[in-house]
């Protein structure tokens, strides 16, 4: 039984069990990030000067844009540490960029999620 994702999925462990189950884990329900600023699910075309973006891709930072990197394990490592710089650097809203579906962006997508679901809303 899993009782949370990790760098080992599903389909790894079930090459050597034979039965993999997935289940919830005390604590699960509140989230490890909660942001003070909204966070927006996908990529902007244009930031305003109080916004920042979050995107998957070789660590670098370019203006306004947080490359945060390439590998499910890089993302998750880095991703609150990002967040929360972002938060303390004044930003009023912060774009997140989707994780591409696949079990091993699995963690990455429910953390992003959390984060999201747990974001302020700004309208």
């Amino acid at each position: 039984c899993i009782l949370r994702l990790g760098a080992v999925g599903p389909s790894e462990l079930s090459a050597v069990v034979p039965e993999v189950k997935v289940a919830k884990a005390g604590g699960e329900d509140r989230p490890h990030y909660a942001p003070a600023v909204p966070l927006v699910l996908g990529v902007a075309d244009r930031l305003d000067p109080r916004e920042a973006q979050v995107r998957f891709g070789t660590l670098r930072q370019e203006g306004q844009v947080w490359w945060i990197g390439e590998t499910p394990q890089e993302v998750a490592k880095n991703l609150y540490a990002v967040l929360t710089e972002l938060e303390k650097s004044g930003v009023e809203r912060i774009y997140v960029e989707s994780p591409p579906e696949g079990e091993e962006w699995a963690v990455v997508r429910d953390r992003i999620t959390r984060a999201w679901q747990s974001s302020p809303r700004k309208r």
